[in-house]
C-alpha cells in the first residue's frame, strides 16, 4: 500500500498552509526547511500544539529542545509539502525558497470562499496522485470515489484501499474492488499493511471528501453524494434550482454551416459577463477551464473525421461527420473531472442531448440509413457509464492519449475507433 501524507484533514487549515507557502516562497525563504516551514506553521496555528498553557514562542523553544525526528512541527510540515507536491499546488523552484506555487495553487488562493474554491480543491485532488517505487502512478482520490460509488455501504476502514492501487488500470482497479468486499482483517494481510497504517490511511482522504461534499457517512458506512457541477455547459443544480425557460416555437430543422477541421472547436470569447443559473462569478473561471479541454477534444474529433472523408457540421451539435457513400455520425462531446458523480451527470445530459438533437434538430437530409449517435468523452468512463450509454443506443468512444478509443460489442476489449468501418457493421 502506498504511503500518504497524514497530517491534517481540514481544508480551512491546508488552504492557510498554501498561503504560508506562497509568502514564504514570495519572502525568499526556505520552503524545504522543515525548521523553517514548521515554525511558521506554528505561528500561524496551522499547527497546534497539545499544551495549550503555553504560548508559541514557548512552545517552540520547548520545540528546539528535543531531537529533530521528534519534533512535531518539522514532521507537520514534511508531510505537509509532500502534500501540496502531490496535488500539483508547488513545484520545486531554485534558491532561496526552493519551492514555489503553481498557477492551480494561485488559483485556489485567489478565489474567494463558495463553490468555486470547492470545485479547485477537489481539481487538485482529483489531480493527485501517487507513484511508487516501480514508476506506477494511480490517483487515490478518483480511487476513492469509485470504490464509493461501486461499493455503496462501504465501511470508512475500507477506504485505506484508495492508497492500495499500483496503477489506474481496471485490472487493478477490479483487485481493489475485490478486495473491498473483504473483512477488514483479511484487507490487512493481503495488503501487509499494519492497524496504525491501516488508521493512517483513512485520516485525510475521506475526510476531505466529506468536507467537499463528495461522500457522506452514516454509521460508519459511505455514499457518494449527488452534488451541483460546474462544466462547459454552465453549472448544474438541483431540480428546484431551476428557472422555468420560455416556451420556444419550434424551428424548421437545420445542420448549421459546414466547416473544415482547422475551424471546428474554436476557442469561445470569455466574458464574465455571461450567464449563469445562480450568481456563482468565480464557477467562471471553472467552466473556462472545462471549456477549454471540451473544445481539445472536439478539435481532435473533428481533424480526425476530416481525414477520414467525412464533411463536418456545428450548431446546435458539437459536431455532425456527413458522408452520402459512408453515413451519418452525430457526436456529443463531454469532458470529465474524473469523479463518478461527473460522469454520470456527463453522461445523462449527453443521452438527452443526442436524442433531442435527433429528434429536433437533425436534417432530413442527414437522416441516412446508416446514422449512429455517439458520446465522445475527454478521458475513459467507467464501464458502467459505457453499460448505460449503450442501454440507450448510443456508442461511446474517448481519448487514450491522442487516439480514439471504443469498447468492441464482441468482447468488451479496446479497440481504435474507425468511423468508416463502424458504420459498415
Amino acid at each position: 500500500m502506498k504511503n500518504f501524507p497524514h497530517q491534517i484533514s481540514d481544508l480551512e487549515k491546508l488552504y492557510s498552509a498554501l498561503g504560508i507557502v506562497r509568502d514564504l516562497a514570495q519572502d525568499g525563504k526556505d520552503v524545504s526547511d522543515d525548521g523553517v516551514l514548521g515554525k511558521a506553521l506554528a505561528r500561524e496555528r496551522v499547527y497546534t500544539f497539545r499544551d495549550k498553557t503555553l504560548n508559541i514562542a514557548q512552545a517552540l523553544k520547548r520545540e528546539n529542545l528535543k531531537p529533530r525526528a521528534n519534533r512535531g512541527t518539522e514532521t507537520a510540515a514534511r508531510d505537509i509539502r509532500r502534500f501540496f507536491q502531490l496535488a500539483g499546488l508547488i513545484v520545486p523552484a531554485a534558491r532561496p525558497s526552493h519551492f514555489k506555487v503553481t498557477k492551480a495553487a494561485r488559483d485556489l488562493l485567489s478565489t474567494a470562499s463558495g463553490e468555486a474554491r470547492v470545485e479547485l480543491w477537489r481539481e487538485a485532488l482529483l489531480a493527485l496522485a501517487l507513484e511508487d517505487e516501480y514508476g506506477r502512478v494511480s490517483h487515490p482520490y478518483r480511487l476513492l470515489l469509485r470504490l464509493v460509488s461501486d461499493a455503496p455501504e462501504i465501511e470508512t476502514s475500507k477506504l485505506m484501499l484508495a492508497l492500495e492501487a499500483r496503477d489506474d488500470s481496471e485490472a487493478e482497479y477490479d483487485r481493489v474492488l475485490r478486495l473491498a468486499k473483504k473483512d477488514v482483517k483479511e484487507i490487512l494481510v493481503a495488503t501487509a499493511i499494519s492497524e496504525a497504517g491501516a488508521r493512517n490511511a483513512v485520516k485525510i482522504l475521506p475526510a476531505l471528501a466529506r468536507q467537499l461534499d463528495d461522500i457522506y457517512t452514516i454509521d460508519g458506512q459511505n455514499y457518494v453524494t449527488g452534488k451541483p457541477s460546474i462544466s462547459e455547459d454552465g453549472l448544474t443544480s438541483s431540480p428546484d434550482e431551476f428557472k422555468h425557460a420560455k416556451t420556444i416555437a419550434k424551428k424548421k430543422a437545420s445542420v448549421g454551416k459546414e466547416v473544415s477541421a482547422a475551424d471546428i472547436g474554436a476557442l469561445p470569447n470569455f466574458s464574465d459577463d455571461q450567464d449563469t443559473i445562480v450568481n456563482l462569478s468565480e464557477a467562471i473561471s471553472i467552466r473556462k477551464q472545462r471549456t477549454l479541454l471540451h473544445q481539445k477534444a472536439v478539435k481532435s474529433l473533428g481533424e480526425f473525421l476530416e481525414a477520414e472523408g467525412f464533411t463536418l457540421h456545428i450548431n446546435p451539435f458539437d459536431c455532425v461527420a456527413f458522408s452520402k457513400t459512408k453515413g451519418c455520425l452525430l457526436f456529443e462531446v463531454k469532458s470529465l473531472d474524473g469523479s463518478p458523480a461527473d460522469e454520470r451527470q456527463q453522461a445523462e445530459r449527453a443521452v438527452g442531448q443526442l436524442c433531442a438533437y435527433t429528434f429536433f434538430d437533425l436534417p432530413s437530409d442527414f437522416r441516412h440509413d446508416r446514422f449512429r449517435k455517439v458520446a465522445a468523452f475527454t478521458h475513459k468512463p467507467s464501464a458502467q457509464i459505457v453499460d448505460f450509454l449503450e442501454a440507450n443506443d448510443i456508442t461511446v468512444i474517448w481519448l487514450d492519449e491522442n487516439t480514439w478509443v471504443m469498447r468492441t460489442n464482441k468482447n468488451k476489449k479496446l479497440g481504435t475507433f474507425s468511423p468508416t468501418g463502424f458504420l459498415e457493421v
